[in-house]
């Protein structure tokens, strides 16, 4: 017997591609006060898309979030809530054997990462991955920096310019521009 999957506990970019929006940027944060964090993410969480059909209504933003296993951690998750995850998720890319299933060698080598390799967890770890889309440069731009503000999603850590990656059409810069707040609350993890 199947269960029926609720489409609303689902987040959006499982079901979608995102093809009617033109721009993203991904942002790879790192936890730096739990408490701000926890807050931030509780804030956030009404925002993420799901994977709901919107039917004719497409948004003309979306926004998704991943955390790693070390994420969890950082956010203060009681141990006994989040034992039983699989060894591939709790020990991360930077388990020995990853490298060779995933094919991670000479151009890929983790020696080349940015962040997420062994060098770099050590100093700067990635907890969490904010991804924004929009159907252009200035609807992300702007997405990020209302999204980011410390009073409208609190959170963690200093610093950060949280410039992240930019893909389809983005031509790059902060979305953390005009002191939105994000910096207070994340570092960015490279």
């Amino acid at each position: 017997m199947s269960e029926k999957v609720d489409r609303k506990d689902i987040q959006g970019m499982l079901a979608s591609g995102y093809n009617h929006l033109n721009c993203a940027r991904f942002l790879f944060l790192r936890v730096i006060d739990r408490v701000k964090a926890r807050a931030w993410l509780a804030n956030v969480i009404d925002k993420v898309t799901t994977a709901e059909y919107p039917g004719k209504h497409k948004a003309a933003n979306s926004l998704n979030l991943a955390l790693t296993f070390k994420g969890i951690e950082a956010m203060g998750i009681a141990s006994d809530l989040i034992c039983g995850f699989s060894h591939e998720f709790e020990s991360g890319m930077t388990r020995p054997e990853a490298a060779q299933i995933l094919g991670d060698n000479g151009p890929s080598d983790q020696a080349n990462w940015e962040f997420g390799s062994i060098q770099t967890e050590r100093d700067r770890p990635l907890h969490l991955l904010a991804l924004l889309y929009g159907d252009n440069e200035d609807s992300v731009r702007n997405f990020a920096r209302d999204n980011a503000r410390v009073g409208k999603f609190g959170g963690c850590g200093r610093g950060a310019r949280a410039q992240g990656e930019t893909n389809r059409g983005c031509s790059g810069g902060s979305p953390t521009d005009s002191g939105s707040g994000l910096r207070s609350l994340f570092a960015l993890a490279w």
